[in-house]
């Protein structure tokens, strides 16, 4: 069987059996789709993810006092094989205090920055860590975590200080 074509006044050509009003033009369906994007983008607020961004906020600087810097880094999100990596920069730190006043002093201040206890998985120490916390705002989780000295090759930093901690900041949300 065959299907006819017929013309519409304005030169396109429509199946036969389809009204011609029912055809969109490729610019109108891309403009259409932009829309819907960027109405799901300001529904879903302006995310805080990319790593300049995390470096800007002032928690990224926050230590407990008296830490010297040990280590430091950070990376941009990414999509991976396994799925999306989010932005995040760290520090590391040692100081002569235990861990529980660390803790209390991450959670006093944070708290009285209006950061909530919570981040998900982010809370929860990975098999090289020893216990960790995390605490969120907006779009952004705050972690603090105690890496198991006996899973790291470099145990100077472990040698000099009573404790070593890890504090960083993870963007919720991949924009590569």
């Amino acid at each position: 069987m065959r299907v006819g074509v017929s013309w519409t006044d304005t030169g396109h050509r429509v199946p036969s059996g389809r009204h011609p009003t029912a055809q969109v033009s490729l610019p109108q369906h891309a403009l259409a789709i932009g829309i819907v994007g960027v109405l799901l983008l300001v529904s879903c607020g302006a995310p805080t993810g990319r790593l300049d961004e995390l470096r800007a906020l002032p928690e990224a600087d926050l230590s407990y006092p008296g830490s010297e810097q040990v280590n430091s880094g950070g990376r941009e999100a990414e999509m991976t094989v396994d799925g999306p990596l989010s932005a995040a920069t760290w520090r590391w730190f040692g100081v002569d205090a235990s861990a529980e006043e660390i803790e209390q002093f991450y959670a006093d201040e944070l708290t009285s920055r209006g950061w909530a206890e919570g981040g998900g998985s982010s809370g929860i120490p990975t098999t090289r860590e020893l216990s960790a916390r995390a605490w969120h705002k907006d779009d952004v989780v705050f972690r603090l975590a105690f890496p198991n000295p006996s899973d790291h090759v470099d145990q100077e930093p472990f040698e000099r200080y009573q404790t070593v901690y890890d504090a960083r900041l993870i963007g919720k949300d991949v924009r590569p």
